[in-house]
């Protein structure tokens, strides 16, 4: 229907000044959609960003696998927190009893991350990398808020700052968590090192991970296109490509991998399981 009637104003009675008009009260109407919602965007975000997270359609086939998996009571880590997009999800999927750590090393980033977390009583928001060491890190920032990563990159990067960094095996020790229920992992390069700082966590039978494939940022990162894949493989876990409507198997001994699974991005989530889901 939307699609109907922009084609209609664009083929019968558009006009720059009516458009002008017409922006202007959409982007007033998407602010004041943002400020009922208490969610607070970079400055460089457009409108169709901004009401795909408001409208929770950014990224739609995960938070939808994210509605169905994650229950009451939870513990849910989200590596790669960014501005909180899941973050906030997360909190109202656990509920009261459940807890939310979110890793957002950016300052920026981390900035817009506790302003729309600020009133979950159950996150805990964490301005620190995640890797396989506690050390200082150079974390190279892009153009792109959500392109930020741990691992250089010429083309795109704008600025180097140092930032810390953990073993979530070890923060979560001090924590005295003794269980992780699910760990959603978005960090543009850096998942191997974070999985390798994790791996007692991830050893658990019942854990499930959501992790990023870009074989780009894994390529740039040092790594082959498969070597996230075999990791994951030995640390036990089933492998899914999200798809539309689907949950697609992964045979991570395939020789195929980015044609099987990159036909219309440049990345794809994987959701890793050991046990089967309950029905």
């Amino acid at each position: 229907m939307i699609g109907t009637l922009r084609k209609f104003y664009r083929t019968h009675i558009h006009s720059p000044a009516l458009d002008r008009a017409i922006y202007t009260i959409l982007d007033s109407l998407t602010a004041l959609l943002a400020k009922f919602y208490g969610f607070s965007f970079p400055d460089n975000y457009i409108r169709r960003w901004k009401l795909n997270m408001l409208w929770g359609i950014y990224e739609k086939e995960t938070y939808d696998l994210f509605k169905r998996i994650i229950k009451p009571g939870m513990v849910v880590v989200d590596v790669g927190a960014h501005i909180g997009y899941f973050t906030r999800l997360f909190s109202k999927l656990v509920g009261n009893r459940g807890k939310i750590y979110a890793f957002e090393p950016d300052p920026e980033n981390f900035g817009l991350l506790e302003k729309n977390t600020r009133r979950l009583k159950n996150v805990t928001t964490c301005k620190v990398a995640v890797s396989d060491a506690k050390k200082p890190m150079n974390f190279y920032r892009s153009e792109k808020t959500g392109c930020h990563s741990l691992v250089p990159d010429e083309a795109r990067q704008r600025e180097v700052i140092s930032v810390e960094s953990v073993e979530l095996d070890a923060f979560l020790v001090e924590k005295g968590e003794t269980r992780v229920d699910l760990i959603k992992m978005d960090i543009e390069g850096g998942e191997m090192g974070a999985i390798r700082g994790a791996r007692k966590t991830l050893s658990a039978p019942s854990i499930c991970l959501v992790v990023e494939w870009n074989p780009s940022c894994q390529t740039q990162a040092g790594f082959s296109q498969d070597a996230l894949f075999r990791e994951l493989s030995s640390l036990g876990f089933k492998i899914f490509a999200i798809q539309k409507d689907t949950l697609l198997p992964v045979d991570p001994n395939s020789k195929n991998l980015p044609a099987e699974l990159l036909r219309e991005t440049d990345f794809v989530n994987l959701f890793c399981m050991k046990q089967d889901l309950p029905s």
